[in-house]
Parts: C-alpha cells; structure tokens; sequence
C-alpha cells in the first residue's frame, strides 16, 4: 500500500466512523421511539380477562440524549396506548459524561404525573436513581431524591 492509499483508507475509516457515532449518539437516542407489543397468558390466568400493562423503562433523562420535551412526548405516546396499568422502571436520572444540560428528577416526577391508567401509576427507584444521589449514599439509605419527587406527584 502506498501513501495514497493509506490516507484514503485512513479518512474512509474516519468517515464511517462519523456516520457510526451520529447514528448512535444522535439519531438513535434523539428521534427514533420503539414501542414493543407482546402478547401473552400467565399461568391460571383467568380466561377471557384481559389487562393492558404499558412499561416505561430506564430514560435516563439528560440533555442533550433525553430532555424533558422527549419524556413529556414518551408519556404522551404511553397514554394513548390506554393502558390499565403504567408500570416505571426506574432510572430517571443519568450520569452521563457528554451532557449539554441536566433534567432534574422533580421536573421529570412533575411530567410522569401526567401518566393516567384505571388501576394507577406505580414506579420503582433504579440503580442510577441511587448512583446519582450523593446524600442516600452517604447515609447509607433512601429514600432517594427520585422516589421522594414521584410520590409528591401521585406515583
């Protein structure tokens, strides 16, 4: 391989790699929302009931990956679905390295009370909801601050 051909494979390699990380680090996390429908009948089941759960999972709101607008457009998606039951799985917060800006538990806690389903709104703390506050830490317990901001608004 000659010279030339080095710097083109070399900015051929830069290139993929541009269009890699934009994918990753802005089409995925900042346009594209999957919603994912299973199916299915637990054990004893009674026949013939039928209940909708919609899961909401680990948004690790920040700025610029996840801002409060995106999270205030995934509930507005969630209560369309209609669901009896919205279940939130936790890590609401993020510690990420590369951030523009932060979202704050209590305006994300603020956004989810707008989550309606017949038989309620439940959430749980995930493991960045306890990373993420320092003072539960040093005390060695919680509540953290994400669970104190969802139960002051109804979750």
């Amino acid at each position: 391989m000659n010279r030339r051909g080095f710097f083109k494979f070399i900015g051929r390699l830069a290139a993929l790699g541009a269009v890699v990380g934009t994918y990753g680090f802005v089409i995925e996390p900042g346009f594209l929302m999957r919603t994912q429908y299973y199916a299915f009948t637990p054990p004893r089941w009674t026949p013939g009931l039928k209940m909708r759960l919609v899961m909401l999972a680990d948004p690790h709101l920040v700025e610029p990956h996840m801002p409060l607008s995106r999270w205030q457009r995934i509930i507005a998606a969630a209560n369309e679905i209609e669901g009896d039951l919205i279940l939130l799985m936790g890590d609401y917060v993020a510690g990420h390295f590369f951030r523009t800006g932060t979202v704050y538990v209590a305006d994300a806690a603020k956004a989810a009370a707008a989550l309606k389903a017949p038989l309620g709104v439940f959430g749980i703390n995930g493991n960045h909801d306890w990373w993420e506050d320092l003072t539960a830490q040093r005390k060695r317990e919680g509540p953290p601050l994400a669970e104190l901001a969802f139960e002051d608004n109804g979750i």
